[in-house]
């Protein structure tokens, strides 16, 4: 297979900027109360008043009498766990079960032993969500003497993929009233996406309000988050990546965020894109290498510090598709009121500039600024019925919803 030709020159830096490495300050979120990860969000007077009606209408004064206990085993990676949680309060509210904090399962891969309260703050989660549903810590005693103190021992309910409320209301339901318990392990994607709009109002509530990050955050005004990973499949990527940005009009003041997992020989192949971007940052160069050791072998922790910064970026670019920028995208999306700058650029597109040989940089910064401007035009994204409320959270997650 022929080599990909070059790619296009850009025209010579204007000015001189080196790459800003400073002792940054770290602080740990007060509760989450400001912001995504304890910073104070530019979209949080917006997201205030289009998610308020939500949130107040239909409150339940007084849960009625509980069903049983709900336990669940969130597997996969960060996201797809925070995905598992939503759903497993909104099935817990389905059930009128009281639902055990959801256990992590530890993945064979990733390796990381990482709790729910390592990650997210318990007592937040159990208090925004308290009149709706009911959540403790973990079994009472007295249910779990009945198990031999096993949790492994409560019968396990495998439950389908995208099981629909019907399903847990007359399969799942009988039993957790017969034993007093339900176990569903693993549990990920195993409810509809289409479920009545109290509930998906409930999924938007957990999503964007309950759960809420107690990993350290860094002090840092990023103007534009990048979430790379390579849309070609070799470590050239972060030069291509570099060019996009580049036609698309972000000069070398720019500062940029790489959100990634330990990128090998990062000094030799993140040289032509910190060429391009001296103020290229990643969490090495923000933090402290004694501020990053307690994140050491931590997948998940490392994945909550990319997302919290990610999130409250002026600009979030992807270039990937999986639950991150999924999550990442619908967040910022109800953050900012559906204004929320991301751009999400057609690869085929991209790959027709990168692989013409006979372009030059007039050529391709036009077709890099149309493609920026396709984005840019696409304004205020509704759900559609088999989109995703997690990237899609308009209009469930930000209007009037009766029930909840």
């Amino acid at each position: 297979m022929p080599a990909p030709p070059p790619p296009p020159q850009p025209p010579p830096l204007d000015g001189s900027v080196g790459p800003s490495r400073s002792r940054l300050k770290t602080e740990r979120a007060t509760g989450g109360k400001k912001g995504v990860g304890g910073g104070e969000s530019t979209g949080e007077k917006a997201s205030s008043r289009l998610t308020a009606a939500c949130k107040a209408d239909g409150s339940y004064e007084n849960l009625p009498t509980s069903n049983g206990y709900l336990i669940v085993e969130a597997n996969g990676g960060l996201n797809q766990q925070r995905l598992s949680i939503c759903d497993a309060v909104a099935v817990a509210s389905l059930l009128n079960a009281t639902l055990v904090i959801p256990i992590f399962h530890l993945n064979s891969v990733w390796r990381d032993p990482s709790k729910f309260s390592d990650i997210f703050y318990e007592d937040r989660f159990i208090g925004t969500l308290r009149q709706h549903v009911r959540v403790v810590k973990e079994l009472p005693k007295d249910v779990l003497l009945r198990f031999n103190h096993n949790i492994s021992s409560i019968p396990n309910m495998q439950t389908k993929a995208y099981s629909s409320r019907d399903h847990y209301v007359q399969k799942v339901l009988p039993n957790g009233v017969r034993v007093w318990v339900v176990r569903i392990a693993p549990f990920s994607n195993r409810l509809a996406q289409s479920v009545p709009s109290n509930i998906q109002a409930l999924r938007c509530l957990v999503n964007y309000e309950a759960l809420r990050s107690i990993i350290i955050t860094f002090k840092f005004s990023a103007i534009s988050c990048v979430s790379l990973v390579a849309f070609r499949t070799n470590l050239e990527a972060f030069k291509y990546v570099g060019m996009m940005l580049r036609g698309m009009g972000f000069d070398n003041t720019t500062f940029l965020y790489v959100a990634s997992g330990k990128i090998y020989n990062a000094a030799k192949y993140m040289g032509p894109l910190r060429q391009m971007f001296p103020l290229l940052q990643t969490k090495d160069t923000l933090a402290l290498s004694e501020e990053l050791a307690e994140f050491e072998g931590y997948s998940s922790r490392l994945a909550a510090l990319d997302y919290t910064i990610c999130v409250q970026s002026e600009v979030f670019v992807t270039t990937q598709g999986g639950n991150f920028p999924h999550f990442l995208m619908g967040h910022r999306c109800y953050l900012l009121g559906g204004n929320a700058k991301t751009i999400k650029p057609d690869k085929r597109k991209l790959v027709l500039s990168f692989d013409d040989p006979n372009i030059r940089w007039n050529r391709f910064n036009h077709h890099m600024l149309e493609i920026l401007h396709h984005s840019d035009i696409r304004g205020i994204t509704f759900r559609k019925p088999n989109d995703s409320i997690y990237t899609f959270p308009m209009p469930d997650c930000m209007c009037q919803q009766d029930g909840i």
